[in-house]
C-alpha cells in the first residue's frame, strides 16, 4: 500500500479519507504516589505491580469512595467475590465485604482507605459520567496498561462470542465519554483495533419492569481491523460525516510547529487562518513592491491549506518568502526579556501559552 504525505484537510472533507489516532505515548517514569493523609510524605508504594492497575480498571468499571466512610467500594456480582478478594489481598489490602441492600446478587468488597480513596478521585475522578483513564497511565509500562485494561473488562466488559472474531473481540460499556475515548487510547496502545459506538438513551424492560437507559457508549477492542499503522499513528477511513446543525464552542491551541494537538483521542489541527479574502488583497498590494524583497507577515499562523499556506510554502516556484512571528515576538528581546513576558502572559505549561 503506498502511502501519501498526510496532511491536513477541514472536517467537511473527511469523508472517504483517514483520520489518525495515537499508538504511543510519552513513557512515564513514575507513578504519581499516595500521600499519607495530613502530611506531605508519601506511603509505602504497591502501585508498581500489575494488580495494583488491575485493581485500578476494577474501580473505573465498579468502584466508588465514601469519603465521609473513608472506604473505598467495589460493587460486583457475589460469583465474582471471591476472585476480587484474592487479588485486593494479593497487593497488601485488607478487604471485607458486606451486602447490598437492593440486591441479593451484588455485593461490596470494601476496602478502609483514605490514601487510596483520595487518589482514586484525583486520578481517576469519580462518577459514572465522569472517570476516565489519567493521561500518564497511557505511557506505563505494557504490562501494567494490560493489567488496567483486563481490570476494567472484568468489571464491565465481556468478550464478544461472534464466531466472525476468533482471535478475540472484547466489548466495554459505560456511560462516561471520557472514559470510553480513554479506553480506545489504552486499547491501541496495546495493538488493538477499537472503535466506539453511541447508544442513545431508549426504554427497555429488565424481567417485566420497565427500565430507562441513559446516554451510554460501548468500547470495542479487535485484534484486527480496517485501515492502517503509520509512524506510529492509526489511521481509519471515515465512512460519513454529518452535520450537526448545532452552534459549538471552537478552542484554537497555539501548539509549537503546526499546532496540532489530540482531542477526544484524534490528532487535530486549530483552524486559526488569516481571512482568505484579506491576504488575496494583501498579496496583490505586495506584488507591486521592490522585486526580489523578504516581507514579514506578524501574528499569522500556518493553517489548514489556505491561500496563507499556499503561497508561503518554501517551492521554487514561490516569488517571494514570508518569515513567519507570532504577533508578540520582539527581535530587541534579550533571553531574559522574554523570559519575563512568558511569565506575565501564562504559566509555560498551560497549552495555550502564546509562542513568543
Amino acid at each position: 500500500m503506498q502511502i501519501s504525505a498526510p496532511t491536513w484537510i477541514t472536517a467537511e472533507e473527511m469523508e472517504g479519507n483517514y483520520w489518525c489516532s495515537p499508538t504511543v505515548f510519552p513513557q512515564v517514569k513514575h507513578v504519581p504516589r499516595m500521600r499519607k493523609p495530613g502530611t506531605s510524605g508519601k506511603i509505602p508504594c504497591f502501585q508498581t505491580t500489575p494488580g495494583f492497575f488491575w485493581m485500578v480498571g476494577l474501580w473505573l468499571a465498579e468502584g466508588s469512595y465514601s469519603e465521609h466512610a473513608s472506604k473505598v467500594h467495589f460493587s460486583i456480582h457475589v460469583d465474582e467475590v471471591s476472585e476480587v478478594m484474592e487479588r485486593l489481598q494479593g497487593i497488601g489490602l485488607c478487604p471485607w465485604v458486606s451486602g447490598v441492600q437492593s440486591s441479593e446478587l451484588c455485593k461490596n468488597v470494601n476496602v478502609a482507605s483514605v490514601a487510596l480513596g483520595e487518589w482514586l478521585v484525583q486520578h481517576c475522578h469519580k462518577g459514572a459520567l465522569q472517570k476516565e483513564i489519567p493521561p500518564w497511565a497511557l505511557g506505563l509500562k505494557r504490562k501494567w496498561r494490560q493489567a488496567l485494561l483486563d481490570g476494567l473488562l472484568y468489571g464491565d466488559g465481556f468478550k464478544d462470542k461472534d464466531v466472525r472474531y476468533q482471535d478475540g473481540r472484547y466489548k466495554l460499556s459505560t456511560s462516561s465519554r471520557k472514559l470510553a475515548i480513554t479506553s480506545r487510547l489504552l486499547g491501541n496502545s496495546l495493538d488493538y483495533w477499537v472503535t466506539c459506538f453511541e447508544t442513545p438513551a431508549h426504554e427497555g424492560e429488565i424481567g417485566g419492569h420497565p427500565v430507562h437507559s441513559k446516554l451510554s457508549y460501548q468500547v470495542c477492542f479487535n485484534k484486527g481491523g480496517q485501515g492502517f499503522n503509520h509512524y506510529l499513528q492509526r489511521y481509519t477511513r471515515v465512512k460519513e460525516v454529518i452535520p450537526t446543525n448545532q452552534v459549538e464552542v471552537l478552542y484554537d491551541l497555539e501548539v509549537a510547529e503546526d499546532h496540532s494537538f489530540i482531542a477526544e483521542g484524534f490528532c487535530v489541527s486549530n483552524s486559526q487562518d488569516y481571512p482568505s479574502a484579506g491576504w488575496t488583497e494583501l498579496i496583490e498590494t505586495l506584488k507591486r513592491g521592490h522585486e526580489g524583497a523578504i516581507w514579514r507577515s506578524h501574528g499569522v499562523t500556518r493553517g489548514l491549506r489556505d491561500d496563507f499556506y499556499k503561497i508561503t510554502q518554501d517551492t521554487p516556484d514561490n516569488q517571494w518568502k514570508v518569515h513567519r512571528f507570532s504577533a508578540m515576538w520582539r527581535d530587541t528581546w534579550t533571553d531574559e526579556e522574554r523570559q519575563e513576558k512568558i511569565g506575565l502572559t501564562l504559566s509555560p505549561a498551560s497549552p495555550r501559552m502564546l509562542r513568543l
